[in-house]
Formats: C-alpha cells, structure tokens, sequence
C-alpha cells in the first residue's frame, strides 16, 4: 500500500506528514536539513512537541489541541505567513508554514495532513508597539523585535546576554551591581567586576539599540540596575497573569471564561524556565516558581475540563502534567478519578498501582490515605463524583 505521508519524501521544501491525532509520521531530508533535528529524533512524536513556534507578538502557536492542528484533523488547512520557530541550535528563526489536509479519498489511515516549512521572507503589517522588546523565557530563550528575532550569538559579549537574563529574573526589581559582578565574574577583584559591569551595560544597551529597539531597556539606580518595564514584554509575565486570571474566573464559577485563560497560559508554557540555565543557581527558584504554577494550571484546567464533559481532554492534560513530574500525587489521583468517570475502572486502578510503585521507587512512601479512599471507591460499583478529596 502506498501511503501519502511518503509524498514529504518527493517535496523540495522542508515538510513533514502528521495523523490524524498530531503524531508525525514522515519527515524528509530538507526538514531535517532546516530545522535541525533527524527524523529519529520527530517521528512518533507529537507536532506541537517538535516544532513548539510561537508568533512574532510571543504567543504559541503549536499547541496541545492547537486549531491549526484540529483543523487539519477537519480536512481543513492552514496557513501561517510569519511565526518564530526555535532551532535546535539554539537561535531562533522566522518561518512560513503551510500546509494539504488529505482529502478523505486519498486517506491511507496513516495520514491527515503534510506541513511544508520555509524561512519567511515575506514581512506581516506592523501591529502595536514593534519597538516593544519581546523576551521569551520558558522553554528557548529568546529575544525578538517586531517579527524579528535577535541573533544573540553574534553579540560580541556573550555575558551580555546573561546580565539580561538576570535583570529579567529580578521581576522588576533594581539589582544590585555587587549582585551582578559576583554571578557574572565571581574570581574578579571589585575593581574588575564594576569595569567589566559598565562594558557590558554598555555593549548590551548598544546590541539592542542596533536591533531596532527604541529608548533604553536597561535603566540605572544608585548602585543598580534594572529593566524598564514598560519597554520589555516577557512571556513567563504574560503566563502568570493569564493564570491568575483563570484561577479568578474560576472562583467567579465563570467556567468558559476560566478554561480559555487557561487554556492560554499552559499553552504558553514551552518548556522550564531559562532551560539553557538549567544548571544556574541565580534563576532555580524561579524556575521552580514557574512549574509549580504550572502544575496548578493544570489540574485545575483539568478539573474544568471534566466538569464541562469532557474527560478525555481532562486526562490528556494529566498524563501530559505526568509526564515532567511523575510524583505528584495530587494528579495521579485526578487522573484516577477522570478515567473512573468515564467507565474505565481497570486503567483508574492500573494507574493506582503505577502511583504506588513510583512513589515507592522514588520516595519510599505509599500514597496518602485520600487517594487510597480512591482506589477503594473505584473497586465499589458506585457512581464516581467529579472531587478527588
């Protein structure tokens, strides 16, 4: 049988084939040669995990559940002129995506749709503010302009990059120079340090004036420096914000309302903060903030999930939550309860079971006596209510 997925094999552009359910099942030498990872590294993964754009204002556009990707499922295509995606090599690049949904005659039962990737050259119109500089922190760092990203590894300071970073992970906060001298160059004498501090301050105020970012990002106080608020948009800001106000709706029993904004801000989420720091002392906590507000996000758009009806979703975002931290009781309870509500009792149990052995192996502990209440319950023919208390 031959299958339309191999059709990506034939194309001159970079294009991958995906199924229906947004796992990708082709990929051909072009794509492998522009975006930077093998087909062994892709296939069988999901679409949104591989190529994780976002457009030029920062928000996500492959997505868990994206429309781009349910819409291909539709049999209808889509098309996105300009979007940002992160290379394997760290830098960021702007590229144009389009994309054939199979018609349902040609259908292989393998294949729903071919994306075909290229570098965009085309420019969108202006919208908003384009000197705003546009930090992106969760998951790939990067720095864009406009619609254009920020080739920082052509900067003649590279420690001018991480001086950014740190102002940024002060939340608005001045920092004080001692402060930045000792993460920046912590063997230097304080002559050095405050000499190299002002070089840097410098060179880094000096690359993104040249990138096209109007006024000074980089303010200075007695002894400090901090960012201008005013001039920067930094996507793990944006989450919070998104989350919060979900959670807000929630309690207002505003359900819809509360789901989008959720819905939103894990969406937002492409990764831990600061990933490429991950071995950096001066942003864990942060990072560490970050996930727990995450995780949070996500059980409680999975709660929400579940009440509107529809489980399935509900325990896709578990599993997905899962996935980075496979200790959280709290999730493998719900999860528990949502395949229980829709009638599958053996995976709620199995999923107990795997509960027990993973807090065992990693905490020596057996799960807290609510979740065993669960599993009980579950082993009861009764009618499962949506709490997991």
């Amino acid at each position: 049988m031959t299958y339309v997925g191999d059709l990506v094999y034939t194309a001159s552009d970079a294009a991958f084939a995906m199924s229906g359910d947004g796992c990708i099942v082709a990929w051909n030498e072009e794509a492998e040669t522009l975006l930077g990872h093998s087909p062994e590294e892709v296939v069988g993964r999901y679409c949104y995990e591989v190529l994780r754009t976002v457009f030029p204002d920062g928000q996500p556009l492959c997505t868990a559940g994206c429309p781009a990707g349910v819409g291909l499922g539709c049999g209808i295509p889509f098309a996105a002129r300009t979007c940002l995606y992160p290379h394997k090599n760290g830098q960021w690049m702007r590229v144009a995506l389009s994309s054939m949904a199979v018609p349902e005659a040609m259908d292989d039962g393998e294949t729903a749709a071919i994306i075909f990737v290229r570098p965009s050259q085309e420019l969108p119109e202006p919208t908003g503010d384009t000197d705003v500089l546009r930090i992106l922190t969760m998951g790939r760092f990067g720095l864009v302009v406009g619609d254009h990203p920020i080739a920082t590894d052509k900067w003649d300071r590279k420690q001018a990059l991480t001086l950014l970073k740190r102002l940024i992970t002060a939340n608005g906060r001045a920092v004080h120079r001692d402060v930045l001298i000792e993460c920046l160059w912590p063997t230097v004498s304080p002559r050095q340090g405050l000499d190299r501090l002002k070089t840097t301050v410098y060179s880094l105020r000096k690359q993104l004036r040249k990138a096209g970012v109007t006024g000074e990002v980089i303010g200075s106080a007695e002894f400090a420096y901090f960012v201008h608020r005013e001039k920067v948009w930094v996507d793990s800001e944006v989450f919070c914000d998104l989350v919060k106000q979900g959670e807000d709706l929630a309690r207002l029993e505003r359900a819809d309302e509360a789901t989008m904004s959720l819905q939103r801000a894990v969406d937002m989420y492409r990764g831990d903060y600061l990933e490429e720091d991950l071995y950096t002392d001066w942003c864990a906590e942060e990072r560490e903030r970050l996930r727990e507000v995450w995780f949070q996000a996500m059980e409680q758009l999975a709660a929400l999930y579940a009440i509107k009806g529809d489980a399935p979703r509900a325990v896709q975002i578990c599993r997905q939550a899962l996935a980075s931290e496979s200790c959280r009781e709290s999730l493998h309870r719900a999860l528990m309860l949502y395949l229980w509500y829709q009638g599958r009792e053996d995976e709620a149990v199995s999923q107990y079971h795997a509960c027990a052995r993973i807090l065992n192996d990693a905490l020596g502990v057996e799960p807290a006596p609510q979740t065993q209440r669960m599993y009980y319950q579950i082993l009861q023919p009764a009618e499962p209510a949506l709490t997991t208390n």
